[in-house]
């Protein structure tokens, strides 16, 4: 009966999970982890622009060369 147990509690766990996102998914563009990925990345490059255009000067590169 253990086994038994651990499959049916397998596929509880997974109709849920299933049943969640696509829930999520229908009132918001992103996923709980892909909203905090883009959020950090955004505060992220934000603050680490001004950073870039110095080093790029520091090198000789100029503003506009990549």
């Amino acid at each position: 009966m253990g086994v038994w147990n651990t499959i049916v509690g397998w596929l509880v766990v997974s109709a849920l999970l299933l049943l969640g996102s696509a829930l999520w998914l229908r009132f918001f563009r992103r996923g709980p982890i892909e909203w905090a990925w883009h959020v950090c990345h955004a505060w992220l490059v934000a603050r680490t622009q001004g950073l870039a255009a110095w080093w790029r000067e520091r090198r000789g590169e100029g503003a506009g060369a990549r």
